[in-house]
């Protein structure tokens, strides 16, 4: 029905409003619509070129790690040159360094950036190649190198007897390079080093890391996170960092994409794009809108003649309306089109990712296998080798066994082996290659990799060549040693073509031509279905041979795939819009038609309406405030025995005349409300809560208003019940905290400004815990409920009375003269506390310990009066519980001065403030010193000297007893291991144990390790225990005490006598010393009691196994006592007082 009568006020007025308000609307969505795409489809583009960084990433550290591995394998041939040819002779002989020269001038050609190769018997260099520029080497001692990171590689060397090179540096010939070396061994004894120098920038060149086309930038770092290459700042920025394996270590190259012209010119082609999809998209809202606004014009022309009671619409009349035209649907169509070519132009962009992703993916897949097929087909070479060697094979055997390994593996053709002159003896299968037999390794290739692998002692795989059966192949030499003769070699021959054949998938064949290179380029191997080759391809090393085998992927020109579906889905979807575009003009044409029938029902429709609604609906009179109309429920809410209410003045059925006042103030400013409240009267007179809502219209040359009124009663109630239970404890129905303090927090305002005061009284119950421990939580709740009902009968109603939480209460008293009655309140409380109740049939007792602050006094603010009157709260359960204690300034010194002990506390032994005094112990009858007794004490420079029994129990609430607790059973275990060494000084330390550091669960394997790291034996340490500690958890530190006592720590309870001294704890735990407490032998002389039961204790021990120890003597008579009863050991002032370490050492040693 509000929406019925909502545009008849001003109706052309508000549909051009509205027609400019829908055109902003739309051009914002616009904005927002392309910002949005632009940002995700810059977002994708970023992931995208991830993927790509990541994928090149993993491709230059295996290339930079195969480099490497490429020429560390020539410093392994000039190790096993020098092992072959000059160790026997113990030095370099000239023929030796000519043979040398003419070695290593063909492995230094063989590949780039390599400085020099240095052979140092004994580690100081002797023979260097090339020599000029490098005779400044001759002479070095490479395991005294000043650079200690050099010096450390030829250490490794000789200790892992493989290849160690160091981090790169600066060379002294100038650039950046680094070192390999290898130790050399006679017989198994050292005899020098073999070292080779290599610059950074070949490596890096072959690698492809300096490739200035690349998309990406690229940073290295060696294994101490030196960069030596890029930006140090790429590493901090980039997430993309993998390792490069290396044979002595490891690098790590850091990547980050570089902005793509490609990926620019991509997201400016799809800014573009959706910029003009959703220009065309405003076209037609912009068409479609003089359509609505025509419609809008003539409702609210209709609406208004419907509503005026003396005029009838004339049915007859035909509204006039515009039907859309053509220009919708051909926009409409545009854009779709526009839509289906970017799209496509966009699967096809994501398609080439795939494409690269999967060919990626492929092509290590296949390396990986030809890898593991050829590792594989090496440690089957090896192990025949081994069983050659060991004459386990014989020919037969050997035929037998390697035909059919050959059979079984497909690409590998024969297995030749060759005797110690490279002459051809057996192959494996016979058939087919009988014509080998007896040729001698001379071809170019074959050659060079046999004598590589037999001067290696290590497999070696040659290049690409063409073998005797006319097939293009490669060969793999394994050596064949016994005891270090050579007997020949066993040579793997691999037909290019069928060894990846086997490889080959038929799905793979389909997708890609693949291609087996060399280094130069030449193709040895091309698979190719005669299709197109498109542009995107890979080549990637075939990992087991050393650089001379690549496998290269082109991908073929896919046809119709994913895309091209997809593209013919989007060209229905097209049809569809286009077929949809011209619906919605039919349908704008059939609104028209049915918009002009609703517009000659409305009338009766109105009242319909109003009548169904759920609310009350009035039409009342702006000038008169008289009812023009009501409906049912307005009659139901307000009516008097059923008479109508049209005609009477809204002022009837408001509360009084502040309510009508309010309510004729806020329509005389507004022509529209939602959601006025106020209280309004019922037929029965009831006051309810009520909302209306209304809108100002025209009806009969004059301004009317449409009004709703609902029934807030249920909601009040609600709310109600909401505020209740957010500001009142459920349990005690008191006000809780959040109302407590906002009361105080009045009170303190009030009292400001009458000049009064205000007390805040804290309450704790004592000892309440007990109550729910041994009564249960019900019991206690009942508890704190009588409470409750105490403390409100002792104030009166203008105070409050509050549940802060737990057994917390509060009192606020507010206008007070004086400060004596605040005093009577809380002795009011104490008593009404303290008082008995019954709690299921138990009489229980509490009472309660009081803190009070009050304003202004104690504070200018409630956080100050909280935090006064706790603290105050405190002091009285310091001194005794169940009395009250007005806050004082004294008590917030205290207060401060304890949490600046807390705070030096908690870094002190950060700042080596602590340290440690030792008593002597010595034995009663002669007063040999046999140990000492570690005490703690603390000086702190602001403080000062702290007593342990101050900040003892301080540490052990803190938590940071079993820290400070550890330093000084390390600190006197040290001291105790000196004192050993030197004469006469204490031979054990005794040192106390908290609670907390026996209910660590790893203080058993704490004291082991002290007794480890200080080399103390656990004889020579004693551990004391008071009495009380051992009840807490009995059984528990029983298995911790026989867990000591089995490591041989000795054990001692200490101050016995004083607490729950009973003969089953001396059973049942395993000590070796009674310590007799102090306050026993002070009365030893004087009281005939004390003496008895010192003699008691000490006989008790004797028949128990255990020493005594007498705690305390301060004079002769008291020694000579306890030498009468047979006492074991005594301490005491009267012997010594304790002192630091040095004044013992000074007054006790020998």
């Amino acid at each position: 029905m509000m929406y019925l009568v909502s545009s008849l006020t001003n109706a052309n007025y508000l549909a051009i409003l509205r027609r400019h308000a829908a055109s902003l609307l739309v051009v914002t969505l616009c904005l927002g619509a392309w910002w949005q795409l632009a940002r995700w489809y810059e977002s994708f583009l970023e992931d995208e070129s991830l993927i790509q960084t990541r994928i090149e990433m993993s491709q230059y550290a295996q290339n930079l790690s195969g480099v490497i591995d490429n020429r560390l394998t020539l410093l392994q041939a000039l190790a096993s040159f020098v092992e072959a040819d000059i160790v026997h002779y113990q030095r370099i002989t000239a023929e030796s360094e000519e043979q040398a020269e003419i070695f290593l001038s063909g492995l230094r050609s063989s590949e780039k950036g390599i400085r020099n190769f240095a052979i140092a018997p004994e580690g100081v260099i002797s023979f260097v190649f090339p020599l000029a520029g490098n005779k400044r080497a001759l002479g070095h001692d490479l395991i005294n190198d000043p650079q200690v990171g050099v010096r450390n590689v030829s250490l490794r060397a000789i200790g892992s007897r493989d290849i160690a090179h160091s981090d790169p540096y600066e060379l002294r010939q100038g650039g950046l390079g680094f070192v390999a070396r290898k130790a050399i061994y006679d017989t198994g004894a050292y005899w020098g080093l073999v070292s080779m120098v290599l610059d950074i920038v070949p490596i890096l060149e072959e690698a492809g890391v300096m490739d200035e086309e690349a998309n990406i930038q690229l940073a290295i770092r060696d294994s101490q996170e030196q960069v030596f290459f890029g930006s140090p700042q790429l590493f901090e920025q980039s997430e993309l960092i993998k390792q490069v394996n290396m044979p002595d270590g490891y690098w790590e190259i850091a990547a980050k994409p570089l902005v793509s012209k490609g990926n620019i010119s991509k997201l400016v082609i799809f800014k573009t794009i959706t910029a003009a999809f959703l220009v065309l998209l405003f076209g037609v809202g912009f068409v479609l809108i003089p359509a609505r606004r025509n419609q809008h014009v003539d409702v609210a022309h209709q609406q208004k003649n419907d509503l005026r009671i003396s005029s009838q619409p004339d049915l007859s009349k035909k509204l006039p309306f515009t039907a859309p035209g053509w220009l919708s649907p051909l926009l409409t169509s545009t854009a779709i089109i526009i839509v289906v070519i970017g799209f496509n132009s966009f699967i096809q962009g994501s398609d080439d990712m795939v494409q690269k992703y999967q060919l990626t993916r492929s092509i290590g897949q296949i390396n990986d296998n030809l890898e593991r097929k050829l590792d594989a087909d090496r440690e089957y070479l090896l192990l025949i080798a081994q069983e050659l060697a060991q004459s386990k094979l014989d020919v037969a055997s050997f035929q037998a066994r390697v035909s059919r390994y050959v059979n079984d593996h497909s690409g590998l053709i024969n297995v030749t082996w060759a005797d110690s002159d490279f002459v051809i003896r057996n192959t494996a299968p016979l058939e087919g290659n009988q014509q080998v037999l007896g040729l001698k390794l001379s071809l170019p290739e074959p050659e060079r990799a046999s004598r590589l692998a037999y001067k290696s002692h290590k497999p070696t795989y040659t290049k690409p060549f063409m073998v005797i059966q006319g097939k293009s192949a490669f060969e793999l030499y394994v050596p064949i040693f016994r005891n270090g003769q050579f007997l020949g070699t066993l040579g793997g021959v691999y037909s290019i073509k069928e060894l990846v054949d086997s490889e080959i998938t038929q799905i793979l064949g389909s997708r890609y031509e693949i291609e087996v290179l060399n280094t130069a380029g030449d193709v040895f191997y091309q698979k190719s279905d005669g299709q197109i080759v498109a542009g995107l391809s890979k080549t990637v090393p075939i990992k087991p041979t050393p650089g001379s085998l690549w496998l290269r992927l082109s991908a073929y020109e896919q046809g119709p795939n994913q895309n091209a579906k997809l593209f013919m889905m989007l060209t229905i979807v097209l049809a569809g819009g286009i077929g949809l575009s011209m619906w919605l003009q039919f349908r704008e044409s059939y609104k028209q038609w049915r918009i002009s029938k609703a517009l000659h029902e409305s009338q009766q429709h109105f009242h319909a309406i109003a009548q169904a609604s759920p609310t009350a609906v009035m039409m009342l009179s702006q000038n008169t405030n008289n009812l023009l109309y009501a409906n049912q429920q307005a009659h139901e809410l307000f009516s008097h025995s059923g008479n109508s209410i049209v005609g009477r003045n809204i002022d009837d059925f408001l509360q009084g005349l502040d309510e009508s006042h309010s309510f004729l103030s806020v329509i005389g400013r507004q022509e529209r409300l939602e959601d006025f409240e106020l209280q309004m009267k019922k037929s029965s007179g009831e006051l309810f809560w009520a909302s209306i809502s209304f809108r100002q219209v025209d009806h009969e040359e004059e301004v009317a208003l449409v009004i709703s009124i609902s029934d807030l009663t249920e909601r009040k109630r609600y709310e109600n019940q909401l505020y209740h239970q957010a500001n009142y404890d459920n349990l005690t129905g008191l006000p809780n905290r959040v109302l407590a303090f906002e009361r105080l927090d009045r009170a303190l305002e009030e009292a400001q400004r009458e000049q009064s005061l205000v007390a805040l009284l804290f309450i704790d119950l004592d000892l309440f815990k007990n109550v729910n421990d041994s009564l249960g939580h019900s019991a206690g709740d009942r508890l704190l409920i009588e409470v409750a009902r105490r403390l409100s009968d002792c104030v009166h109603n203008s105070d409050t009375v509050a549940r802060l939480g737990g057994d917390e209460f509060t009192i606020i008293l507010s206008g007070l003269k004086d400060i004596v009655d605040v005093e009577q309140v809380a002795k009011k409380v104490t008593e009404a506390c303290a008082s008995p109740l019954l709690l299921g049939g138990n009489e229980v007792s509490i009472s309660a310990s009081i803190g009070i602050t009050l304003f202004p006094e104690d504070g200018e603010n409630y956080e100050q009066l909280i935090h006064n009157a706790d603290i105050a709260m405190y002091k009285s359960k310091e001194a005794g519980r169940n009395q009250y204690y007005f806050y004082t300034k004294q008590m917030n010194e205290q207060t401060q001065t304890q949490l600046k002990l807390e705070t030096e506390l908690r870094r002190a032994l950060e700042r080596h403030e602590f340290t440690l005094f030792y008593q002597p112990l010595v034995t009663t009858t002669t007063c040999e010193v046999v140990g000492a007794e570690a005490l703690l004490r603390w000086h702190n420079p602001t403080l000062g000297q702290i007593s342990p029994v101050e900040f003892i129990p301080l540490a052990e609430s803190m938590g940071l007893i079993v820290e400070i607790g550890h330093w000084v059973l390390k600190t006197a275990c040290l001291q105790a291991k000196q004192w050993q060494a030197d004469g006469g000084m204490p031979q054990y330390v005794a040192v106390n144990v908290s609670g907390h550091q026996l209910k660590a669960p790893n203080f058993v394997q704490t004291i082991a390790q002290v007794l480890s790291d200080t080399g103390l034996s656990p004889t020579s340490l004693e551990l004391e225990i008071t009495e009380s500690v051992l009840l807490d958890d009995p059984e528990g530190n029983r298995k911790t005490l026989e867990a000591l006592a089995a490591m041989g720590v000795r054990l001692a309870i200490d101050d016995f006598g004083t607490g729950y001294s009973s003969l089953s704890y001396l059973r049942r735990f395993p000590f070796d010393t009674l310590k007799i407490d102090r306050s026993f032998i002070g009365d030893i002389a004087g009281e005939d009691e004390a003496a008895k039961l010192v003699s008691a204790i000490i006989s008790m021990a004797d028949v128990l196994g255990l020493k005594t120890v007498a705690e305390g003597v301060e004079n002769q008579e008291q020694l000579d006592y306890l030498i009468a009863l047979g006492c074991d050991f005594s301490q005491g002032f009267y012997i010594a007082k304790p002192m630091p370490q040095k004044k013992l050492e000074l007054e006790y040693a020998l």
